[in-house]
């Protein structure tokens, strides 16, 4: 069996297999190549930097390491034995989508390169020799790319969650910025038709939700509720802080209808946004 190598893991089990950083919120990169000495070179370069490092000459092995740990980035070698970087790297990706996939190799296969690019299936071509400062820069912008993906999809899920609600939901910044908002909070509030992300929301909806929502700010109350009655009928409004940013924090307010066939209210669950 190929040997395999660990740097800076105490327990391999404690990571479970998905694609975000450790407990200690450092990410982790495995490094795949053939040549013992290579592995050696790159932990030494990568010793004092702030990752977790897996390292394997096995391409198979890689595979079983991906299953257990949390891994963040793949740095693999182009010419291997077993299998070839690229192949390796098209499989990371069909299994491990958010995982950054990385070649470092010492040869210019620009068809193999050019082929890999346009299919997706590596974020950057790196080149033995490498310059230990440069290396550590490339995986830097690697990793940093790596947390916008994930942010992304996160992001996604999330408005794709609030889009399906049927309660008016609306999201606004510590300025009372509109943030985001679902077909139904502009179906309730028209004037949020015209508004835009970043837009102030005053004059949507009545004073008396400003104002709840100003008590709240005053009084560092992280959840608020008030009863207000619109042309749609009666609204229990509920607010809810989330957690600051660098610039205040963000409030999530839902409108749950009251007036509903034997007072029945709509039952939304916003703890997942």
């Amino acid at each position: 069996m190929n040997k395999l190598t660990e740097a800076g893991l105490a327990d391999p089990q404690a990571f479970p297999s998905a694609s975000h950083p450790s407990a200690d919120g450092r990410p982790t990169v495995l490094i795949v190549d053939d040549e013992p000495n290579i592995l050696s070179a790159l932990k030494r370069v990568l010793h004092h930097e702030p990752y977790h490092v897996l390292t394997t000459t096995s391409p198979m092995e890689a595979l079983q390491l991906l299953a257990t740990h949390s891994v963040q980035m793949v740095i693999s070698d182009q010419r291997m034995p077993d299998m070839m970087g690229t192949e390796l790297l098209l499989q990371v990706k069909l299994l491990y989508p958010d995982v950054v996939r990385v070649i470092l190799t010492g040869y210019t296969d620009e068809e193999a390169i050019m082929a890999a690019i346009n299919d997706g299936q590596v974020y950057k071509f790196l080149f033995k020799p490498w310059n230990s400062e440069a290396l550590k820069l490339e995986l830097y912008h690697a990793l940093k790319y790596h947390e916008a993906l994930a942010a992304s999809r996160k992001n996604q899920a999330c408005h794709q969650v609030l889009d399906q609600l049927p309660a008016p939901l609306v999201v606004i910044d510590a300025g009372d910025r509109l943030m985001r908002c679902n077909p139904a909070a502009v179906e309730l509030f028209p004037g949020l038709q015209t508004r835009l992300a970043g837009q102030g929301c005053s004059g949507v909806w009545p004073e008396q939700v400003t104002e709840a929502l100003s008590a709240a700010r005053d009084a560092r109350k992280p959840l608020w509720h008030l009863e207000i009655n619109l042309a749609a009928g009666r609204y229990r409004v509920t607010g809810t802080r989330l957690a600051p940013g660098p610039a205040g924090s963000h409030w999530i307010l839902l409108f749950q209808p009251l007036d509903l066939p034997g007072d029945a209210a709509i039952a939304s669950n916003t703890s997942g946004i």
